[in-house]
């Protein structure tokens, strides 16, 4: 699997966290792929989001 089959793309992503693309997006995008690599059952969009905020609010 990668970054391409998350149930949540870079522009959702980019939206979440009101700001361009960056350095930061691939980071995060790494980090919820490691995340679904451990729970595939993460791969929602819901859940995805959830995790994103998260890291957004400790890492962004």
């Amino acid at each position: 699997m990668t970054v391409k089959g998350l149930a949540i793309d870079s522009l959702a992503l980019m939206d979440l966290a009101g700001r361009p693309g960056g350095p930061w997006l691939g980071r995060l995008q790494k980090h919820l792929l490691e995340a679904v690599l451990e729970d595939p059952g993460l791969n929602t969009d819901a859940a995805l989001r959830d995790l994103a905020a998260r890291w957004l609010a400790s890492e962004g």
